[in-house]
């Protein structure tokens, strides 16, 4: 599944795979390896995830995987955008996106995993803190969840 929209007069793409993508493997080694530092980046959940990868003029630049916790809730993680994209508000645009496809499949809740320090991002998106948080690659995560 494809959509074009644009934006100022860049083309932004995305396409959901069923299986990780190479496109997305490459995003997470450069931003959670390469830029962060992270040993781990992979692992056994990556089996049963879907995928979405975003396309700027072609360039893939961002990605995050999801999948069921249970019926009515999904989870989103690694979520990563290449710096120099940052800025450009794709990891917004994707997580909308990616929250449009779940709404349509009736998912109700949606639960993100995210660094301490993107906390305000998800905040800005609706989502809610939960006390819970965990330590990955030794930085402090938390648990946040939003109402579709």
């Amino acid at each position: 599944m494809s959509l074009r929209k644009w934006k100022g007069k860049i083309m932004i793409t995305y396409k959901i795979y069923d299986k990780l993508p190479e496109e997305a493997k490459q995003i997470r080694i450069d931003v959670f390896m390469t830029e962060q530092g992270f040993k781990e980046e992979f692992d056994a959940i990556d089996e049963k995830a879907h995928y979405i990868v975003v396309f700027v003029d072609g360039t893939a630049c961002a990605t995050a995987r999801f999948y069921p916790l249970d019926a009515t809730c999904y989870q989103i993680g690694r979520i990563a955008v290449l710096k120099e994209y940052r800025q450009q508000k794709i990891g917004s645009f994707m997580l909308n996106e990616v929250f449009k496809l779940l709404q349509a499949e009736g998912v109700k809740n949606i639960r993100v995993g995210a660094q301490m320090r993107t906390l305000n991002f998800y905040l800005s998106l609706g989502f809610k803190e939960t006390e819970e948080t965990y330590y990955d690659e030794n930085v402090l995560h938390i648990y946040l969840e939003k109402s579709v």
